[in-house]
């Protein structure tokens, strides 16, 4: 794996796009349920331009997949983000943004007041996926925080059992006006 540079912005919004379009947190907080074209694009970008400004994103060799990473260091809502933010007001209007702040609240009143790893989003092309490449990269932050949690959510059954392959525990589900879960885990590694 390797730490993603500007340069990859596009390729990660594709990635992101592409992988999240179905997922039904998503969907949420976008706001439709009909198969008319979402922003989606508009959203991936904030967050990968974000998490460039304040955390690590990861792609692998061969650009399959994409993970971006923060930690309790990370200042998700900073002046040094604004930028990003208002991007997103301007792109998605004011309601999905203010889905998008509830839902990073409630993510954040489930992280631990002490230091922690979080792996914000993760994503594999379709025609990859079965191969490894999420435990790809899903190990760089494993080996980086040897001495902290690492945690986790996700909409899906079949990704909440992927993550619980890799060792990660289900501690908590939430539901945000939705019919569908949005469930959390971590990941306690040893010292």
């Amino acid at each position: 794996m390797e730490r993603a540079t500007r340069a990859d912005l596009s390729l990660i919004v594709h990635i992101l796009s592409t992988c999240f379009y179905h997922d039904p947190y998503i969907r949420w907080l976008l706001m439709t349920e009909k198969k008319e074209s979402l922003p989606i694009h508009h959203l991936m970008r904030c967050i990968a331009d974000i998490l460039f400004r304040v955390g690590d994103i990861y792609v692998t060799p061969g650009r399959e997949g994409v993970a971006l990473w923060d930690t309790e260091a990370s200042s998700l809502f900073s002046v040094q983000t604004l930028p990003a933010y208002l991007r997103l007001i301007l792109h998605l209007g004011p309601q999905r943004f203010i889905r998008a702040y509830t839902a990073s609240t409630e993510t954040a009143k489930r992280l631990p007041e002490g230091p922690y790893t979080h792996l914000f989003m993760i994503a594999v092309l379709p025609q990859y996926r079965r191969h490894g490449w999420a435990r790809s990269l899903i190990s760089p932050m494993t080996e980086d925080s040897r001495t902290h949690p690492l945690y986790v959510e996700t909409a899906t059954e079949q990704n909440r059992k992927m993550y619980e392959s890799l060792g990660f525990i289900w501690f908590d589900t939430i539901y945000l006006d939705t019919k569908s879960p949005l469930y959390f885990l971590r990941k306690t590694l040893p010292s």
